[in-house]
């Protein structure tokens, strides 16, 4: 049957139609294509002549009308949110959720600077951050050396020697960002992780619209699963309302784990992120397309995230290289030639930073003993219980969606097709059936990701960072299914009451957040706000010590040291000081009340350190050892010999160690 000829696209922009290009966007171009629909063809409803996705539907919807025998195109689920609202709402919906993921997870912050001048004896100082202190310490001493001019990054919490080999690009250029803005490091690190949140947040949209094009309440529903859950972890409140305990459920201690939680409490985590899902989603397209240049980019960004955070190359390794597997063995060998070389390209760009770390590790024996400090992953199951209705929703989706519709190839450029953009078939499962490659892809990852957390390593459980990604996107999908017969308002309201449903821990999460600093603690020992007198310390410091110089105090007191005097610390950091027990213990006995004087000069002579920083007022600090409590000496009313006094303030001394 004939068809009358189609009216010209009014908005004068297409594929190549007239004097230029036409505008449409990359969910109208992939329907066009899939429909074998010309764009030059099609009338225009977007903003400035914009091709948006409704308009190729109603053209093909159009189209079928007239002719009976084309087949019909495949409906978008969600279409208008079932409310009449259109791409333009989507976009608008999905600005309104990284806007209030982003505002949400910067609320503790900004109470922690509110409090600062009320809190303690007044006028203190907020570190910047309520949570993972020990952590965020180690991040602004990085960033002090960066912006003082280093190159090579230099671990602070020790004065055992180092070969000072280690470089960060992240801090790097964060480091040049405070140099030429003069801003704090905790200004710095709070700009990254707003920056580094919102790309993640975008980047992650932009992932699941690719993947789910033709399913609006799929790809909206994981959205707001990435944006918003956690597991189950709440119907365990009172073992981690204040501490962590051990046994712990997972969402109370591991952020990494997930995307709120990593753009709430590290701006490194975050960022790196960002590089795992560029990395995949380039070789994502690079399968569809067979295009070499996708190859390029995520070898680039492997780059980049093997030498920001190395541990995460090993799980977009495993990811991927499942994922290859699997496609290999469902096409049967056929036609995956080129899809092992683009590997093969990515994994090129990829390897020389992550050798260089490599090297690093072998070179560095202070950086290989951090690198080394058991970090294992939980037993499996905590894992299942951690990712709690995303788990289970990701089952569904792949018990509901594998195998799936498959529609026939449509020609592309010169006549052929490119089979990897399509649903593969399956022999013997029927005709037009096929298994989808983003359900293969992300079902591969998720499942890749958690595996590489259980290999023989010590920082196991460091390489689940990502995993959160495909889970949702399964999730999303799997909610979907559930809810797909129902009229559109009542799929809108009860995948809204999902999203929000896997929130609860998060929310508590904040809620200790903010106890915590209501209160001046944290889940560990360290405290959030610090005292004028202990600032005008590390600010003396700074100003009237050579940079080179290494200070001994209370290991707990030296944490914040570096980031805020840029000086080296004998011990001040639970996994970066080596033995970090042991020379807390050391300390301890050196000071001890009834330690002989020899032996704590000795001691001091031994730890390096050319300064000593000790409280006026230790009558109330005492520790344990076998045969009962122990008190630390008193030196400020009769300081030894070999101890001068170079600085002093109502609560502390500074001593010169000779």
């Amino acid at each position: 049957m004939s068809k009358a000829p189609p009216a010209p696209n009014p908005g004068g922009a297409g594929e190549d139609y007239g004097a230029g290009r036409l505008r449409a966007s990359p969910l109208a171009r992939f329907l066009a294509k899939q429909r074998g629909i010309s764009l030059a063809h099609v009338s225009s409803t977007g903003p400035q002549g914009r091709i948006v996705d409704s308009d190729v539907l109603a053209h093909a919807e159009g189209s079928s009308a007239a002719s009976p025998l084309d087949p019909p195109p495949s409906p978008v689920a969600g279409e208008g949110l079932g409310v009449g609202a259109g791409e333009g709402a989507e976009r608008r919906l999905v600005a309104a959720l990284i806007a209030f993921t982003l505002l949400i997870t910067t609320l503790p912050y900004a109470l922690g600077y509110f409090l600062a001048p009320v809190m303690g004896q007044g006028n203190s100082t907020f570190i910047g951050t309520p949570y993972n202190i020990d952590d965020y310490c180690n991040y602004l001493s990085w960033l002090r050396q960066m912006a003082d001019g280093r190159f090579f990054l230099h671990n602070m919490f020790t004065t055992d020697a180092q070969n000072n080999l280690e470089f960060n690009v992240f801090f790097w250029l964060l480091g040049r960002v405070m140099a030429v803005t003069h801003c704090s490091p905790q200004a710095a690190l709070q700009g990254a992780r707003l920056v580094g949140g919102g790309a993640l947040l975008w980047l992650i949209y932009r992932f699941y619209r690719h993947c789910l094009p033709t399913d609006r309440y799929a790809r909206l529903t994981a959205f707001g699963f990435a944006c918003l859950s956690s597991g189950f972890g709440w119907t365990q409140w009172h073992h981690w309302r204040d501490k962590n305990l051990p046994g712990g459920p997972v969402d109370a201690w591991q952020p990494e784990a997930y995307t709120f939680l990593s753009i709430y409490t590290s701006a490194l985590m975050t960022v790196s992120t960002v590089f795992i899902l560029g990395a995949l989603y380039a070789l994502l397209r690079g399968e569809q397309t067979g295009k070499g240049r996708y190859a390029v980019y995520a070898g680039l960004c492997g780059g980049v995230l093997g030498n920001m955070h190395s541990y995460d190359v090993l799980h977009l390794s495993a990811a991927w290289g499942l994922f290859l597997i699997v496609w290999t063995i469902l096409k049967r060998g056929k036609g995956v030639a080129m899809s092992w070389a683009r590997a093969a390209v990515a994994l090129a760009l990829t390897l020389p930073t992550t050798l260089y770390m490599y090297h690093v590790y072998n070179a560095e024996a202070v950086f290989k003993a951090r690198a080394n400090v058991p970090t294992l992953s939980p037993a499996v199951w905590h894992y299942f219980l951690a990712y709690g209705l995303m788990f289970l929703l990701a089952v569904v989706a792949v018990v509901k969606k594998a195998p799936t519709p498959c529609p026939s190839p449509v020609p592309g450029e010169g006549g052929k097709t490119s089979p990897s953009e399509f649903p593969l078939p399956l022999a013997g499962v029927g005709p037009g059936v096929g298994v989808s490659l983003p359900l293969v892809f992300a079902l591969c990852w998720a499942v890749g990701g958690l595996l590489v957390c259980y290999l023989p390593f010590a920082f196991q459980r460091k390489m689940l960072m990502g995993e959160h990604i495909p889970l949702c996107l399964l999730a999303g999908w799997g909610a979907a299914v559930l809810v797909g017969r129902s009229a559109p308002h009542v799929q809108v309201a009860v995948l809204a009451l999902l999203v929000l449903a896997s929130a609860p821990s998060n929310v508590l999460f904040l809620v200790r957040d903010v106890r915590h600093l209501e209160t001046d603690k944290s889940e560990t020992h360290l405290f959030p706000f610090l005292d004028r007198s202990l600032m005008d310390v590390y600010g003396w410091i700074r100003r009237s010590t050579p940079a080179d110089v290494a200070i001994v105090g209370f290991p707990g007191l030296c944490t914040y040291l570096p980031g805020e005097a840029g000086r080296v610390v004998w011990a001040g950091h639970w996994a970066e000081t080596p033995r970090y027990g042991h020379k807390d213990a050391e300390f301890a006995d050196a000071f001890d009340q009834i330690a002989p004087d020899d032996a704590r000069h000795r001691f001091l002579l031994g730890t390096k350190a050319q300064y000593l920083f000790y409280p006026n007022d230790v009558s109330k600090a005492t520790f344990k050892r076998r045969d009962g409590l122990h008190r630390f000496v008193e030196l400020t009313q009769a300081p030894p010999p070999y101890l001068t006094q170079v600085y002093k303030n109502e609560m502390f001394t500074v001593y010169k160690i000779r």
